[in-house]
């Protein structure tokens, strides 16, 4: 991913995810949401495990529940 300019929030972001079990990251569209946070967890990922979700309107708690199932049971 090509990534310029954004180093102020990545380092923001960073500092915000150390510690925390959960991070969402939220705004309007077009933003750069979704790119700033797949640079972030391309760095997470080489060091701990990282579970991404897309939360949908649509989505059901049961169908969450069972990613977050997938995923433990993989780690």
């Amino acid at each position: 991913i090509s990534f310029h300019g954004r180093e102020e929030e990545l380092d923001l972001l960073r500092d915000m995810v150390a510690g925390r079990r959960f991070v969402v990251v939220h705004g309007i569209a077009g933003i750069g949401k979704t790119t700033l946070a797949v640079r972030l967890l391309e760095d997470l990922r080489k060091e701990t495990n990282v579970l991404w979700v897309t939360l949908h309107s649509w989505d059901t708690l049961s169908g969450v529940f069972n990613q977050l199932a997938g995923f433990l049971a993989d780690a």
